[in-house]
């Protein structure tokens, strides 16, 4: 994000910027003392999960917190995005053309900040727990043991913290969750009939005298 970090740090684009720039340098800050993130004996910040570079954009954080000169920074930058381009070919989601395009207005300079703050809050989860990669690389949230969506998959690619990911294995068990669910739901509501405080909380939104369809299992409510 080259000098967006430090100009979010200094409010120089609004106080809701600052707050997430100030709230993501003490979260590595915490990571730094905790040696999740360790600096190696080339002076390379490093995952602990994984041995991988930091993503670049944690660069610039940890720049600021005045572990990396910039002449260091530079060549990090370099290689930290050669290891992010690994999985390029896999990024589906538009985060990686909003990181990587030079923002020439506000609308674009909005949605990298964006990209950078999914990515930030995806590591966090991963690092805190939320969520796990299991014996066949595939990631799942911890609550509920389902895989996560296509585009969090991405974000953990690109951030190097995990160890392994396939993405293959992760889009096939997703699609076979989300056919079960169907299947489970087309089951449930086949012999389903609304109660009438149902019915007027679908009149109060749709209008009465409206026909509304189930577009799951094509079922017709008339209001």
């Amino acid at each position: 994000m080259e000098n967006l970090y430090v100009e979010d740090l200094k409010g120089q684009h609004g106080p809701n910027w600052q707050r997430d720039a100030v709230e993501q340098r003490s979260v590595v800050r915490e990571w730094i003392d905790k040696h999740i993130i360790y600096i190696d004996q080339q002076g390379i910040p490093m995952w602990q999960m994984s041995n991988k570079i930091v993503y670049p954009e944690l660069l610039y954080i940890i720049a600021e917190i005045g572990n990396l000169d910039d002449a260091t920074l530079k060549q990090l930058l370099i290689w930290s995005r050669r290891y992010s381009q690994e999985n390029k070919k896999n990024y589906t989601h538009r985060f990686y053309k909003e990181l990587t395009v030079k923002a020439q207005n506000a609308n674009e300079l909005f949605w990298r900040r964006d990209a950078a703050k999914h990515i930030f809050k995806i590591t966090e989860d991963y690092v805190n727990g939320k969520l796990f990669i299991d014996q066949h690389g595939i990631a799942r949230w911890w609550s509920n043991k389902n895989v996560i969506p296509r585009e969090c998959y991405e974000y953990l690619a690109y951030s190097n913290i995990c160890p392994r990911l396939y993405f293959v294995k992760n889009d096939k068990e997703r699609e076979k969750e989300t056919q079960e669910f169907l299947k489970g739901y087309k089951e449930r509501m086949k012999d389903y009939t609304p109660s009438q405080e149902e019915l007027a909380e679908m009149r109060g939104t749709f209008g009465p005298g409206k026909e509304i369809v189930d577009v799951i299992t094509g079922k017709k409510i008339q209001l």
